[in-house]
């Protein structure tokens, strides 16, 4: 008897899911629809950033084309016609949809009209390996495949490659009009590629005159102490714009505003990020070299029982290197 009140439980907690479903699809309609007549209200007032949060909000809930285009109308009216652009184009692929059909004809002069400021850039390299940078932000891996869409006008171009100096300049691209240009990367020349991890020769002692005297060496590890401070405060710089970049990149509300990419987006936050990881991994490696040679002269004897002469010379970005003959 028990079992059968059991199966009976099963089937009532069936029945209630099946019924409560499309109460909650019904829900969530309701509120995508209450979201976009605010957007429209706030549309009409001018408030198109404002409008733009509210379509977003209806397209999480329920993603309908209707929804979809009326993020694209709203990026429109903010100026964004690559976001505009995408939006319409997959609004209206939904042929079948009540609402699109019923507004086809305009929402094909609003497409035309974003389209007049639209325009496609294809650029060939002889690089296998790259990216190309459109106003200072990296869009596309190189070489392309495609052309890409870009605002119509005058726009900064740059190419850069691994091992290859890199190629800026500006085009200008008609609207609804394709440009092309060809961008051929010269390669680095040798010494200028391994110039960073050449060591700078230090002068042989004999050039340097006489030994230094106990004063000059205890200036010289001052110095080098010192330089180990500053270097460790340049990392501690460094750290903190990485942090602020790698907080920004990763921020939804400032790098996924627009229905593109968070690469395509904030892709500058993420290369000023990996550039001050370089600079903060360069700064603590010359704080530890400068601290180990202002070490060195403190506390190493200043006599020994036979003549002994050394030298101090520049090396790299790193500070001062020394050699000894004992």
């Amino acid at each position: 008897m028990s079992r059968r009140r059991s199966l009976r439980w099963v089937r009532a907690a069936l029945v209630a899911a099946l019924v409560a479903a499309p109460r909650v699809s019904r829900a969530d309609d309701a509120d995508s629809d209450a979201h976009i007549l605010r957007g429209v209200e706030l549309r009409r007032a001018g408030k198109n950033g404002e409008a733009l949060a509210e379509f977003q909000a209806a397209y999480s809930l329920v993603p309908t084309p209707r929804a979809r285009v009326q993020i694209a109308l709203a990026l429109q009216a903010l100026g964004d016609w690559l976001g505009a652009e995408r939006g319409l184009e997959e609004g209206l692929e939904s042929a079948d949809d009540p609402w699109i059909a019923q507004y086809r004809e305009a929402l094909g002069g609003a497409l035309a009209t974003v389209r007049a400021h639209i325009g496609r850039l294809l650029v060939e390299v002889n690089v296998t390996q790259g990216e190309l940078l459109l106003n200072g932000v990296v869009v596309h891996a190189l070489p392309l495949r495609d052309p890409v869409r870009v605002l119509a006008g005058d726009l900064d171009v740059e190419a850069r490659a691994p091992g290859y100096a890199p190629v800026r300049g500006t085009v200008h691209v008609e609207a609804g009009a394709e440009l092309r240009e060809t961008i051929t990367l010269e390669p680095l020349a040798p010494s200028v590629v391994a110039h960073a991890a050449a060591p700078t020769p230090v002068a042989p002692s004999h050039a340097l005159g006489s030994p230094p005297s106990v004063r000059a060496r205890s200036v010289a590890a001052y110095i080098s102490l010192g330089g180990a401070g500053a270097f460790v405060v340049g990392g501690l710089v460094a750290w903190r714009v990485r942090e602020n970049d790698v907080a920004t990149y990763n921020d939804n509300a400032v790098c996924l505003v627009k229905p593109v990419t968070r690469g395509q987006q904030c892709g500058s936050y993420a290369d000023a990020a990996q550039v001050a990881l370089d600079v903060e991994i360069g700064a603590y490696a010359a704080a530890a070299v400068a601290a180990g040679i202002g070490a060195w002269l403190v506390w190493a004897p200043t006599k020994r029982p036979s003549p002994a002469t050394a030298s101090c010379g520049p090396l790299g970005l790193l500070g001062i290197a020394c050699e000894g003959r004992f």
